[in-house]
């Protein structure tokens, strides 16, 4: 099987080497989903820091995330009877992307990993 076309770690052949990304994306995921009362309870997390946008994708309704999804925040604006444009998760995209590019994609979402 031609190397380039392999996903598995170490080229394919089986061996596992080292990765920060890994480390990375574990450390944020447990920081970002860490609230352990809300898996012990089964309530959602509905403390200040819920009101700031996770770099990647985080679900909002899960019991252990802190922060919130921005794809979830922005279904809740375009939803609600005030505001039509999510200008605050708008913006946050283009902050995070402009600044994070790919790194969110490959080093913060937890869905990568």
């Amino acid at each position: 099987m031609d190397k380039s076309l392999s996903f598995a770690p170490g080229g394919g052949r089986g061996r596992k080497t080292f990765s920060p990304r890994r480390l990375v994306q574990t450390a944020w995921t447990i920081l970002s989903n860490g609230w352990i009362p809300g898996f012990l309870r089964g309530t959602v997390y509905a403390g200040p820091l819920k009101a700031i946008c996770s770099p990647g994708l985080n679900c909002y309704a899960c019991p252990g995330a802190v922060l919130s999804c921005p794809i979830g925040a922005a279904q809740a604006v375009i939803g609600s009877a005030v505001y039509t444009v999510p200008l605050y998760v708008l913006g946050f995209f283009l902050f995070v992307g402009g600044f994070a590019g790919r790194f969110v994609c490959g080093f913060l979402c937890p869905f990568g990993l």
